[in-house]
């Protein structure tokens, strides 16, 4: 189910969010005026595949899953993005449908913002355009390396890298950064059984540098996690 809240507060969290940060408190009223504040209470499809880009969406709280299915027909998550990320701006210009779905997990909070009102900030705003596209640059940058890190036959070196994709792609930046993926879909995008994904996190977890919980994992060194990878 999906509730429609009021956006009025939320100016606190756009002053943090990378890029609207540099609107004025103006425009940022603004956008929140023409944005909805949506929260799940269950796993919902917010863009599904085939359809226009409609949306810029925010996480506030929980995440959201970028999504694909695989030729056998399983779903595959290829991207987390946590509190604080946003979808891509850049596929806000795409004359091209979405190709990937994006879902909202339960207990989220996500804030839609139109793909005509961020068009309108961007072309008030040209000075924008420079960090947007650094933003997106990173992206394209991490999706390469997940195409190389397809071709790293050590099990234990590639799902390392994943780890540190994802935690890259979530916006997470603390220093425990959170990957909150279930081990059913993490072995699903690692392309391994859930017992070989078990004996490269246990491997993994034994050094310290991450740690394995409930529905998700603790990067607690990425230093050593790239430095292995490295190696």
């Amino acid at each position: 189910m999906v509730k429609t809240l009021s956006t009025q507060g939320l100016e606190p969290f756009l002053s943090g969010i990378a890029v609207v940060q540099q609107l004025s408190s103006e425009q940022q009223r603004e956008l929140l005026r023409c944005s909805q504040l949506l929260s799940f209470s269950q796993r919902s499809i917010l863009q599904r595949s085939g359809t226009p880009h409609h949306h810029l969406y925010i996480v506030v709280a929980g995440q959201l899953e970028m999504c694909t299915v695989s030729p056998g027909g399983d779903e595959l998550v290829v991207a987390v993005f946590g509190p604080g990320a946003m979808s891509s701006w850049v596929a806000l210009f795409h004359r091209q449908a979405a190709s990937r779905e994006l879902v909202a997990t339960a207990e989220s909070r996500v804030l839609a913002c139109p793909a005509a009102t961020v068009k309108q900030l961007l072309e008030h705003q040209p000075e924008l355009y420079p960090l947007v596209l650094e933003m997106e640059g990173l992206r394209f940058r991490t999706a390469l390396n997940r195409q190389q890190l397809s071709l790293q036959p050590e099990r234990s070196k590639r799902i390392a890298g994943l780890l540190l994709m994802f935690a890259e792609i979530s916006g997470d930046v603390t220093a425990t950064p959170r990957v909150r993926l279930t081990a059913e879909r993490l072995a699903k995008v690692a392309q391994c059984s859930r017992q070989m994904l078990y004996l490269s996190i246990k491997a993994l977890q034994q050094r310290g540098w991450i740690e394995q919980q409930y529905g998700q994992i603790l990067i607690h060194n990425r230093d050593a996690l790239q430095s292995f990878i490295d190696s």
